[in-house]
């Protein structure tokens, strides 16, 4: 149950910030908004499934 958590906040760190970015881009009339977040969310997402994984690797 722990890693299903663990998956479910990485796949909605990466989702949530492209769904913001388009709604953005459609209440304000631009087209660039949605690429940084997808972007923004691929990074900050791949960051903290790194994180994750080493936190989870015994010490050597």
């Amino acid at each position: 149950m722990e890693w299903v958590a663990k998956i479910t906040t990485v796949a909605l760190e990466m989702v949530i910030p492209a769904v913001v970015g388009g709604y953005l881009d459609r209440r304000f009339g631009t087209q660039y908004l949605a690429l940084l977040g997808v972007v923004l969310g691929t990074t900050v997402g791949l960051w903290h499934l790194i994180q994750m994984t080493q936190a989870d690797r015994p010490p050597k």
